[in-house]
């Protein structure tokens, strides 16, 4: 980092601070940094933490490279409420390689989890991350990014955070709200080697979860559609999981609810567990996608609600990938839902993997799982051809919408 508002290096620092702001305008520049040649360092805001970031990233905990006798992590605490604005993208990192290698990375608003390149090339190698990096916020979150490719909340390789009240705004295209991931922020997969021995973890505790991935126009209002409903940002995700390390998930008491316009997504061993407890009601416009890489590495998406939820988008699942959605009672859901089992016959296979046009973000080769328990009084209209593994209800209803032939949906029920 260039010019960071406040940089943490060498050993065992420990920084308290009531309120924390903080305007950042320089290149390649953080609010907070604690940076990875640090050890067991902590920085706690009592108060509040108010930051505006335009090429670098908000508050991040980088895991540590040196070895240490006490603890080896990298903490951020803020015990306030956080507000945090990121307005670029595609930051320039550190050079590696003798300056052969010069990455570009997408910044995140917050951060925890390795930074340094871990390599084996002709010989010469970076720095092994060996310890975790740890944030915690207390108070209530407000995250806005508006740059493309952006993360309003990344758990990185050996990187776990936890978050009381959430609110992201994006409005960039292929941004990201929440994302745990097997990855390294500024050198990705291709140049860090080190084990993920903490792995990568995002716990929500709030009883508010709001997450808009959304279009807007020039005054800064969101962009509708011709049925008023508003526009989701090209291919942004609001809540992501990647990798057998990556878990998005709530906390022992679940959450109180959630307001989100972005697709819910776990790939290749990703996981995201959600239980909504609170008794008001719930909104999803969003796909829910469950995509699974590899047979030993399959995903999963479980979502609980305990109120109504309003949900518009589409429940899918392959390649081992499992959707397990209950609805609390009176809920409403249009969309459809697909299983892809026909993936288990090798026929429809040959003729079909390769030309198949799905939401996922590779090939079908196999089939997940989709389980939907609708719960008391709840509504599906059934807005296009559906397979579903299970389908649990009580006095509930299923409508098949038409085609614009005004041919019916069918609904397929079990393997």
């Amino acid at each position: 980092s260039n010019s960071d508002a406040l940089h943490l290096r060498n050993w065992v620092n420990n920084v308290k601070i009531h309120d924390f702001t903080a305007y950042v305008y320089s290149p390649n520049s953080d609010a907070i940094n604690i940076g990875h040649e640090s050890t067991s360092s902590v920085v706690e805001i009592i108060g509040d933490l108010t930051a505006e970031v335009s090429d670098g990233n908000g508050i991040r905990a980088n895991s540590q490279i040196n070895s240490s006798q006490t603890e080896m992590t990298s903490t951020i605490i803020v015990r306030g409420t956080t507000n945090i604005t990121i307005t670029g993208s595609n930051v320039k990192g550190q050079s590696i390689l003798g300056g052969l290698i010069t990455p570009t990375y997408d910044p995140a608003a917050v951060y925890a989890g390795d930074s340094a390149a871990y390599y084996n090339f002709l010989g010469t190698r970076g720095n092994e991350s060996l310890g975790e990096g740890k944030i915690f916020l207390y108070g209530d979150t407000y995250l806005k990014t508006s740059g493309d490719e952006t993360y309003g909340v990344l758990a990185g390789k050996n990187g776990n955070i936890v978050i009381n009240n959430i609110d992201i705004n994006a409005t960039g295209k292929d941004a990201y709200g929440i994302a745990a991931s097997n990855k390294n922020l500024i050198y990705g997969t291709n140049y860090d080697r080190s084990e993920n021995k903490f792995g990568s973890s995002v716990t929500l505790n709030g009883d508010t979860n709001k997450i808009y991935m959304v279009e807007t126009d020039a005054d800064g209002n969101i962009r509708l559609d011709e049925n008023g409903n508003p526009i989701q940002t090209e291919g942004s995700k609001a809540i992501y999981a990647e990798s057998q390390y990556g878990i998005v998930k709530s906390g022992d008491n679940g959450i109180g609810n959630i307001d989100i316009i972005g697709d819910i997504v776990a790939e290749d061993g990703g996981t995201i567990n959600l239980d909504i407890t609170r008794s008001t009601q719930n909104w999803l416009q969003g796909d829910i996608i469950a995509y699974g890489t590899q047979s030993s590495k399959n995903a999963s998406v479980n979502l609980t609600t305990n109120a109504a939820l309003a949900y518009q988008g589409d429940a899918l699942a392959a390649n081992g990938g499992i959707v397990d959605v209950k609805l609390g009672n009176c809920s409403s859901w249009a969309g459809r839902a697909d299983d892809y089992q026909d993936a288990t016959n090798s026929e429809w296979l040959k003729n079909h993997t390769d030309n198949l046009d799905t939401k996922f973000s590779g090939r079908v080769t196999g089939s997940g799982t989709v389980k939907i328990d609708m719960g008391t009084g709840s509504f599906w209209n059934v807005t296009g051809q559906s397979w579903v593994t299970d389908l649990k209800g009580n006095n509930s209803y299923i409508i098949l919408d038409n085609d614009e032939n005004g041919n019916g949906y069918a609904l397929h029920i079990g393997k």
